[in-house]
């Protein structure tokens, strides 16, 4: 009895690992955008006010710490050419490290995106920003046999994942500025970045996109950052893990929009 008893613990205790280790991936639809949309740091212009909000603000599946992240939102929009993107990040502390572009940015507060461009998670841009208006492009190329993942969504052919840093991903464009609130004192940081869509899919533009975002924050007293994901992976591999990343579906415009268009 004692060893039955024994084995249906450890079962459910297996099976609460493997539930922790694998939650639903999350999906969200991209509006076509309804006017401008200017990347200037600013992120007031008309074209974001339909835009559609994401948190960021899961835990790393090794750890419990998203509660202590600033607020993070993520915006996003598209239309014929570019995937937009904007980061919201309340800081009352920047740190930024880095003082050129392709420098290590994840040593100070920083914002990711993680883009599958190839659809088959054999081709993955790694794309970092600060607060300083930096950015740090990594590209990597996995290889081997099948697609496979582990629970944890990642590689398992760890040999077969090739890193290049410093690629620059095809024609991005990006600025950095700062929130403020009614008084005028500064809250913290934003990012405003555009993505060609042409250059997710050779060929031909997809209909949906797989994406993942990151927040890392440097407040707290420890040397080892405060990390928040849109979905949860583990701390230090979401670049290894591709099997964790959501999914975006590009909405289809409304007809008034396209002929305005």
């Amino acid at each position: 009895m004692r060893r039955r008893a024994s084995l249906a613990f450890l079962f459910c205790f297996a099976t609460t690992l493997l539930l922790r280790a694998a939650p639903p991936l999350p999906e969200s639809g991209v509006p076509f955008r309804r006017g401008e949309i200017h990347i200037d740091g600013k992120a007031g212009d008309s074209g974001w006010e339909n835009a559609v909000p994401l948190r960021i603000d899961s835990s790393p599946l090794d750890r419990e710490n998203s509660a202590d992240v600033p607020f993070t939102e993520v915006r996003l929009a598209y239309d014929d050419t570019m995937l937009y993107v904007a980061f919201f990040c309340l800081d009352h502390d920047i740190r930024c490290s880095g003082t050129k572009r392709d420098d290590p940015l994840h040593t100070g507060d920083v914002v990711e995106i993680f883009l599958d461009v190839s659809g088959d998670f054999r081709r993955i841009w790694e794309v970092q920003f600060n607060a300083s208006g930096l950015v740090r492009d990594v590209e990597y190329l996995f290889g081997g046999g099948e697609t496979l993942f582990d629970a944890d969504g990642l590689w398992v052919e760890m040999n077969q994942i090739h890193e290049y840093p410093g690629r620059d991903f095809p024609g991005i464009r990006h600025a950095a500025g700062f929130l403020h609130d009614s008084s005028g004192e500064e809250t913290g940081w934003l990012i405003e970045a555009a993505f060609p869509r042409k250059a997710f899919v050779s060929e031909r533009v997809p209909s949906e996109i797989r994406v993942n975002f990151v927040r890392y924050d440097y407040s707290g007293v420890s040397r080892e950052p405060l990390m928040a994901f849109w979905s949860s992976t583990v701390a230090g591999r979401p670049h290894r893990s591709p099997g964790r990343m959501g999914r975006l579906k590009f909405q289809p415009p409304r007809p008034e929009i396209s002929k305005q268009r």
